[in-house]
């Protein structure tokens, strides 16, 4: 059970890796020895999956799936950290352009993308974080090879932005999801009509009982309403969303 618990562990930290962009100034904990072996096993896990990825790209994208947001946050954290072994490889590149392209191609009018739920702009909010977070990274590189997986990042961020902008939700956490997407698009793309519609979400109020929970009462969704929070809270500059999320985690701390 051990060895499953940690590779089940690491796993997740890859998400976490992608969005920090595995710099190798990103700082875990206090900088000691342990920390630096801690990022070199988080780099080392992140060619694993982009070995994976790889081998998957070879073939055609048939079927959008949500976790293209961060099969390519994945991919440009491996291309930008010095110290991965698919530092700057062309075929990084290739693997951008290919799940890039696709994206687009599958977006509908509005912008937004048919996954479970069709034209649903929380669902296209879920690829739209992670994917994000990569944009960022690239953009920090100056790399002519790059300009076609930017460009194709802001056609589709920009058009996917209006429709979560001006589309509807499914459910109560929802909100948080889509609010955190447009952080995202506001971070890489300063426009005051996202501020504008994410204060119109949180003009509904965060509904949060006595105990912590939050409207759905489920552990699942509480991860998803607090980390859509922390998002909109540290890029938007509304620190007083931090309490709902500090209340939650004391109350599954309780249940843990």
């Amino acid at each position: 059970m051990e060895n499953i618990s940690r590779k089940v562990f690491l796993s997740q930290l890859i998400k976490l890796g992608a969005v920090v962009g595995l710099s190798a100034n990103a700082s875990f904990g206090t900088g000691t020895n342990n920390d630096s072996e801690f990022f070199k096993k988080v780099v080392l896990s992140n060619n694993e999956e982009v070995a994976k990825l790889l081998q998957i790209l070879s073939t055609d994208i048939t079927e959008i799936k949500r976790r293209f947001g961060f099969d390519l946050a994945n991919l440009a954290a491996a291309f930008t950290e010095p110290s991965s072994r698919y530092y700057q490889q062309k075929e990084i590149i290739s693997a951008m352009h290919k799940i890039a392209t696709f994206l687009v191609k599958s977006q509908n009018e509005d912008g937004t993308l048919d996954i479970g739920n069709l034209a649903s702009p929380p669902d296209t909010a879920f690829i739209l974080e992670p994917l994000c977070s990569a944009a960022i990274i690239l953009k920090k590189v100056a790399n002519p090879a790059l300009d076609s997986v930017k460009n194709l990042l802001k056609t589709f961020v920009l058009k996917a932005g209006e429709g979560l902008r001006l589309g509807g939700i499914h459910t109560p956490n929802h909100r948080w999801v889509v609010s955190a997407a447009l952080a995202r698009i506001y971070e890489l793309f300063p426009d005051k009509k996202y501020a504008t519609r994410i204060d119109q979400w949180l003009s509904e109020g965060v509904f949060m009982d006595k105990d912590g929970h939050y409207l759905e009462r489920s552990q699942i969704y509480a991860e998803v309403s607090d980390r859509a929070l922390i998002t909109v809270a540290r890029i938007m500059n509304k620190p007083q969303l931090f309490a709902f999320v500090r209340k939650n985690l004391n109350t599954t701390y309780f249940y843990l």
